[in-house]
């Protein structure tokens, strides 16, 4: 017996939104860590300034744009499969019309 996978369209849609919003929020944070960066560079000096700045820009800047990678990646994916599952929808009502 094969299975079957089943995409509701409406429920992908509204998951895309929120996949762009999640993308633009982090996009924000990611900005809101550089900006940090920059004000620990012109304000402090020395080396917890420097091994600061290395970390937000080595680790939390590098994790924030794998996750924005990572939702783009299924973002168009699942795009992919809605239109997919729109262009069947639309030839199955179109086979039944006659």
């Amino acid at each position: 017996m094969a299975e079957q996978i089943r995409i509701d369209t409406k429920y992908a849609k509204r998951d895309v939104t929120r996949m762009n919003t999640a993308i633009e929020d982090l996009e924000k944070v990611k900005k809101q860590y550089s900006n940090a960066v920059a004000n620990l560079s012109s304000v402090y000096k020395g080396n917890a300034s420097a091994y600061l700045q290395n970390q937000i820009t080595s680790v939390k800047i590098k994790q924030i744009n794998s996750i924005i990678s990572s939702l783009k990646t299924a973002r168009d994916q699942l795009n992919i499969a809605i239109k997919s599952a729109e262009e069947t929808n639309e030839k199955i009502t179109k086979a039944i019309k006659g």
